[in-house]
């Protein structure tokens, strides 16, 4: 039988598309089942408020505002955000990856809308309940998604006032963080919380990830490109959202810049994966063949970049030279066919004893969806490779 906890309230603030329910799993496993309030949508407003008072986990799609003025105190409050037009762009995808036939059947709006039109016709549609959903969405998730007071809306014009309203109301969040950073995050809210931290962390409901397990209501959508106007309508379009990323992002953008960020998502098509002490990474024997390393599938600005690897080679046939490929690395798009850069990886970049670091430099013309770094093995001795890879960002 699960031990009894003795946790005081806590609410999620759970932003659309920002990894969320992978932090959601972790929480609410804390919980008893008849603890968790049932509402996931934006409804907490409907609950008469003496039956609210039996639950002790919240988590919904709710504003700050809401689940401020409905949820019972005392409790304390979690969010996670991410960065804006990369949410917006997922949000977009996970529309349209609905199949057709779930959409009719179940008289989807918004997965309709993405389905038939482009991402810049679909930002600019003049809907305006759809440009609640695409225009500065975290600040409306921390203010009150549309309306002003009791009796007012957002309107334009309202930027600012929205803007500190929204960064007031993230200063009283009790424990916040990025999506790009979700394994620091789950270690700061644990800590936090004195809940035991898991020893994986489950990536869940992941567009990528519906599109390829089956479901059928989603089917794989075709990846597409991002030109200068849709670019700057995005920027647009999160302005506000742009600042309060940046404001939550200080604490882990400053450690990024003496670590790099790590990509999540990082995955292995050969070899094994095997965890040590020190760090987990991905193995191939002499005779294996293939991708030892590949992923994210990340949505990268343009920019100037630099990838390390930590490589390590051993079992060498006798007689080669240190000048040998045993395989390379390339940072690519389009499922691989465009390439940034491609550079060999040789006998003398990972031999001896423990890892080696591997820089590779690359640049981003403009906006890509799909971003893709891939190691490949050509299976003349072992090669391995750390599955903590880390990018930064470099001044050009």
């Amino acid at each position: 039988m699960k031990e009894e906890i003795d946790f005081e309230r806590v609410v999620f603030l759970h932003i659309a598309k920002t990894g969320g329910t992978t932090l959601d799993h972790i929480l609410r496993g804390n919980f008893h089942p008849y603890e968790v309030f049932p509402e996931r949508l934006s409804g907490i407003s409907a609950w008469p408020p003496h039956y609210l008072l039996r639950y002790k986990y919240f988590s919904a799609h709710e504003s700050f505002d809401r689940f401020n003025a409905f949820a019972p105190k005392p409790f304390k409050m979690v969010t996670v955000l991410r960065e804006p037009i990369d949410r917006l762009i997922s949000q977009y995808l996970y529309w349209r990856s609905h199949t057709k036939e779930h959409i009719e059947a179940n008289n989807l709006h918004y997965p309709r809308l993405a389905k038939e039109y482009s991402l810049k016709e679909f930002l600019k549609f003049p809907i305006p309940v759809l440009q609640n959903l695409v225009e500065n969405v975290t600040a409306r998730y921390l203010t009150d998604h549309t309306m002003k007071n009791d009796w007012e809306v957002w309107r334009s014009g309202d930027e600012s006032e929205m803007l500190d309203r929204a960064l007031k109301n993230l200063s009283k969040i009790d424990v916040y963080g990025i999506a790009e950073f979700m394994d620091d995050l789950v270690d700061i809210i644990c800590r936090h919380f004195d809940m035991p931290m898991p020893s994986v962390i489950p990536r869940m409901n992941e567009t990528k990830k519906n599109n390829m397990d089956g479901t059928s209501c989603f089917e794989e959508v075709d990846d597409f490109p991002i030109d200068d106007e849709t670019e700057e309508l995005l920027v647009k379009l999160n302005c506000l959202d742009t600042i309060i990323y940046n404001e939550a992002a200080k604490p882990f953008l400053e450690r990024a810049k003496k670590n790099g960020r790590r990509l999540s998502g990082i995955q292995s098509s050969c070899g094994r994966a095997v965890a040590h002490y020190a760090r987990s990474v991905f193995t191939a024997e002499p005779g294996e063949v293939g991708f030892l390393l590949f992923g994210p599938y990340s949505r990268f600005r343009k920019g100037n970049y630099t990838i390390t690897l930590e490589v390590k080679i051993s079992n060498l046939p006798k007689g080669m030279m240190d000048g040998t490929d045993i395989g390379f690395v390339d940072v690519s798009s389009g499922k691989g066919n465009v390439i940034y850069t491609h550079r060999g990886i040789r006998v003398k970049d990972g031999a001896g004893e423990g890892y080696h670091k591997l820089y590779v430099d690359f640049s981003l013309e403009k906006t890509v969806i799909d971003f893709e770094v891939r190691v490949y093995t050509s299976g003349v001795c072992s090669f391995s490779i750390n599955q903590d890879v880390r990018l930064h960002e470099r001044i050009a």
